[in-house]
């Protein structure tokens, strides 16, 4: 019963970062500004795993959209959850492979991005702009923001991973 309360309490405060991440930490590109919310998708799902990784990253984003991108919320959740699924089995199948980490989560996070440009793209196309094109301008926007989410969410994991008292409390999960 224990374990099953911090996990659930780790999913909790996972959610809470991704939706600061995202909703308040902004930073600009020249282009527009992109937030860390995807960093914290992906430390979330390769340290949680596909479920509460996945639920933690979905609630957060979401929650971070319904103030002021409201008709993105729904999507959001179900972009960022398979995000956060894909990205996970790429990571567990790439460590099994290779047995290295950090390779394995580039490359975790690289099939979770393209989720996430994908379902974007996709989601602008149908029922945002109902054209192609338009949706097209924001896949650039969205790369980086995938781009800087691999990269933060990749050293924020393994910082998180290497230090002791981290490493302890999640394996007792």
């Amino acid at each position: 019963m224990k374990n099953h309360i911090k996990t659930i309490t780790l999913c909790a405060l996972f959610a809470s970062i991704t939706f600061v991440a995202t909703m308040f930490i902004s930073i600009p590109t020249g282009v527009g500004n992109i937030n860390l919310g995807d960093a914290f998708i992906l430390c979330s799902t390769f340290l949680l795993g596909p479920i509460y990784g996945a639920i933690a990253g979905a609630t957060g984003a979401m929650l971070a959209d319904l103030p002021f991108y409201t008709l993105y919320a729904p999507a959001t959740f179900i972009i960022k959850g398979l995000m956060s699924l894909v990205g996970y089995f790429i990571f567990t199948l790439f460590s099994k492979l290779i047995h290295k980490d950090l390779p394995s989560m580039i490359i975790g996070g690289i099939a979770a991005e393209i989720i996430m440009v994908l379902g974007y793209f996709i989601y602008e196309w149908i029922f945002v702009l109902k054209n192609a094109y338009g949706a097209l301008l924001n896949v650039p926007f969205n790369l980086i923001q995938g781009f800087s989410g691999i990269l933060v969410g990749v050293i924020i994991t393994n910082l998180l991973k290497s230090n002791k008292y981290i490493k302890n409390f999640l394996s007792k999960q």
